[in-house]
């Protein structure tokens, strides 16, 4: 186990507590300006990668699987998403949830998501627990398993909250093939825990992490002994000189990977180093001589 102990709380017996883990993963669902097919198409093509690589295997590699894995999608052209369903249909926990539109407007990404929850509650459910997560970012081996002591611990000790959440404050980046400890206390990576009639009268399940620790919210952030979560930090995505001077360098990179149910080799064998990238765009605006030469190192 990788959960320091909490002084602040002890189990007190064995209290009532059935918890249903679902982990929520907002794949495309639709939430801002609508976009071309093509524009969609790219998109979902560039991120099959980054799942397959970092998201799915860091949550096949669980040491306690979530009960759900619930994928949202909007739901035109379902067949542009077949390749991300081909990668999961051989696990029935993992299931889609399709996001419906009427006219010019799409309904929230919760009550999409809700559809799929609701066959799952019941009657001997006293709490369900869902985690976000994004779908190019990968859990720590024990997360789903952590989340699940704890919350017990938490119930036990405060049977009088309706709802609480759980943020892990320490976490990793990975980025140009190189793992940094990021410690972050209101990531992207939290857990809901309400009980069960509660979230039946909720339709909207999560919030903006970033407010979490500032707004109205019973919030509980255990420390950990090692990264409980990922940021796969790619282009167009989180990185930013002010993050990267909050971090510190994991070595070896390889066994912090395996950390998160990753293999380092096979992500090299797929991404291309970070800086001959940025070259080779460089390249496509010259010409002549220095094209050509630049090119030949590079192939290298």
């Amino acid at each position: 186990m990788l959960l320091s102990h909490d002084p602040s709380l002890i189990a007190r017996g064995d209290a009532q507590y059935t918890a249903l883990h679902i982990l929520v993963t907002r794949y495309n669902l639709r939430t801002g300006r609508d976009i071309s097919r093509a524009e969609k198409q790219r998109w979902l093509e560039g991120r099959l990668p980054l799942f397959q690589d970092f998201c799915l295997p860091s949550v096949l590699a669980q040491t306690k699987r979530p009960d759900l894995w619930i994928l949202g999608f909007d739901g035109e052209e379902p067949e542009l998403v077949e390749p991300v369903l081909d990668t999961v249909k051989e696990y029935s926990w993992i299931v889609p949830a399709w996001q419906k539109k009427n006219g010019n407007f799409y309904e929230s990404w919760g009550r999409s998501i809700r559809r799929e929850i609701r066959p799952h509650l019941h009657d001997a459910l006293s709490h369900v627990a869902l985690t976000r997560m994004d779908n190019d970012d990968s859990l720590g081996r024990t997360f789903i398993e952590e989340v699940a002591g704890y919350s017990r611990t938490v119930s036990t000790n405060r049977p009088d909250l309706d709802e609480f959440w759980i943020l892990f404050p320490l976490g990793a980046d990975y980025v140009n093939k190189r793992c940094f400890l990021h410690v972050y206390p209101s990531n992207a990576f939290p857990t809901v825990v309400r009980k069960r009639r509660k979230l039946l009268k909720r339709e909207r399940f999560f919030v903006d992490h970033s407010t979490l620790l500032s707004g109205n919210y019973t919030v509980f952030l255990p420390v950990t002994t090692a990264p409980m979560w990922l940021r796969n930090v790619h282009e167009g995505t989180i990185l930013n000189s002010r993050a990267r001077r909050a971090r510190f360098a994991l070595v070896p990179t390889r066994a912090a990977l395996r950390q998160f149910g990753l293999d380092r080799d096979s992500l090299e064998k797929r991404r291309p180093d970070g800086w001959k990238t940025s070259v080779r765009r460089f390249l496509k605006s010259v010409g002549g001589p220095l094209r050509s030469g630049i090119g030949r190192a590079l192939s290298r």
